[in-house]
């Protein structure tokens, strides 16, 4: 019983405090934030190009043509991506809209599934009915692959909450009540 009340005990101080009600469940980055957030983005995208770059079929054993040809389509695909991505930044430095940060969310949630879909690709051709040799080669790709899903998903979360609170602030405008009545 006392082991029990302990386990009770601890599960409830690693328990995060419940929301009161006066907390937002989304917070609008300032200006300044979310400048330096586009900032941030724009430098991420040029640095992910990096292991994209790197992934070279072309240094494989006993690969498919077709499989080849679809590993460097998901490349192509991912370094669109990363071009609408930064077209998406640039627009909103010019001026922010709710309509570039959804376009801006569709995109990096495009990229984020594109990224993972080559992984998997990669990840594949380490298995031993594929080839062992290729095995150092396709890990270190997969890192790097990883290493950006890793970054966008917390970008990701970030831009999604300054949406949503953005949208809501402007749900609020929109349904509040006209001045004349």
């Amino acid at each position: 019983m006392l082991r029990v009340l302990f386990l009770c005990a601890a599960v409830l101080t690693a328990l995060p405090p419940p929301a009161t009600s006066q907390e937002q469940p989304f917070r609008a980055m300032t200006e300044e934030e979310f400048a330096s957030f586009l900032d941030s983005l724009s430098a991420d995208t040029l640095s992910w190009k990096t292991p994209l770059s790197k992934i070279d079929v072309t240094e494989l054993h006993l690969i498919d043509y077709d499989e080849g040809k679809q590993i460097e389509g998901f490349q192509n695909i991912c370094s669109k991506n990363l071009e609408q991505i930064q077209f998406d930044v640039s627009a909103l430095k010019k001026k922010t809209s709710i309509t570039s940060l959804i376009s801006l969310l569709a995109d990096i949630d495009d990229f984020h599934h594109n990224v993972d879909m080559l992984e998997g690709m990669i990840g594949i051709r380490s298995f031993p009915e594929r080839t062992a040799q290729d095995y150092p080669k396709t890990r270190k790709w997969a890192d790097g692959l990883q290493g950006i899903g890793k970054d966008l998903y917390a970008l990701r979360k970030r831009l999604l909450h300054h949406t949503l609170a953005v949208a809501m602030a402007v749900d609020v405008v929109l349904n509040a009540p006209s001045p004349n009545h």
